[in-house]
């Protein structure tokens, strides 16, 4: 399927109008076609998001992916079973599940999510963006939201899945080459990017997991769900460490950028760098005559005086 019957798809697909058509599978068999255009879009917003966030210096790892076939036809045939959805075309499918593409920053340092906010929006065009947990959403996990008794009496402690999701198109100005704008300007696909933490990241993947379980072999047993409602506790305790790390790693740089205030501050400064070059101490009462100079550390003439002294 090229560019030009993907721009059909929607129309396509709903205007079979035999009842007994089963709409899922007609939208998978023809999934397995187009899929290729929605992994070329996810993948240019990857490159885009990589670079961008480099340029930034904010460190994160960034993948693509599209939906596979077989997880795709599953979580719809459930949506339909458990929520009661009914899709007569594949246009409300493609409405409903928003995330066929997908690209996703996991970030080294959590704090670095409200950066991330004015790069999406500048590099990508119709952007919607949905943080989690929101204000007004139970606290409840993927896994607490299958049907069954033994999920629904669990109690969870801890806030659960934290990310910022943005629903965005490609700017089709932008794209390298006419080809491609050509074909983005026929159909421009909806990628959702997710924004979390590494180590948030990597929990949601335990808790999306237990979902697929579920699917197969019963709810969750109340251990497990336990277990994941504390391993929950430590990912979040864990972004708090990052962000404090992050936050002594800015401090020293500031730090070592400014100058000494007094003289007691250049004295106890030198004598961290004299021990460990393992070197004398007995001359430290020469700072005794450079009272009141502001010298910036790393300075030549610090330096000189710190050879000297060692």
């Amino acid at each position: 399927m090229d560019a030009d019957n993907l721009s059909n798809f929607d129309s396509d697909l709903g205007s079979r109008a035999d009842p007994s058509v089963d709409t899922i599978s007609s939208f998978i068999a023809d999934w397995v076609q187009i899929k290729y255009f929605y992994s070329e879009a996810a993948s240019l917003a990857q490159e885009l998001c990589e670079t961008l966030l480099a340029s930034n210096a904010i460190r994160a790892i960034v993948t693509y992916r599209v939906k596979q076939d077989s997880r795709l036809e599953a979580k719809l045939r459930e949506r339909v079973r458990k929520l009661g959805r009914e899709y007569r075309s594949a246009r409300e499918i493609r409405d409903d599940i928003v995330d066929l593409a997908g690209v996703r920053i996991a970030l080294y340092f959590p704090s670095d999510r409200e950066k991330i906010d004015k790069i999406i929006h500048d590099a990508f065009t119709d952007v919607k963006h949905k943080t989690f947990p929101e204000q007004d959403e139970k606290r409840v996990s993927d896994s607490q939201s299958q049907v069954g008794e033994t999920s629904m009496d669990f109690q969870q402690r801890f806030h659960g899945y934290s990310a910022d999701h943005y629903r965005v198109r490609m700017i089709v100005e932008n794209l390298a080459t006419k080809k491609l704008r050509d074909d983005f300007q026929k159909t421009n696909p909806v990628i959702e990017i997710q924004v979390a933490s590494v180590l948030m990241h990597a929990w949601a993947e335990i808790d999306h997991d237990l979902v697929y379980k579920t699917l197969t072999s019963g709810p969750a047993s109340q251990q497990e769900l336990r277990l994941l409602d504390a391993t929950n506790g430590l990912v979040h305790t864990g972004e708090v460490l990052l962000q404090q790390l992050q936050t002594a790693m800015d401090d020293r740089v500031a730090y070592q950028n400014k100058p000494f205030s007094e003289q007691y501050e250049l004295l106890s400064f030198l004598r961290g760098q004299i021990k460990k070059a393992k070197g004398s101490m007995e001359h430290l009462d020469i700072l005794l005559l450079v009272i009141g100079l502001p010298w910036p550390r790393g300075s030549s003439l610090q330096v000189r005086l710190w050879a000297n002294l060692s």
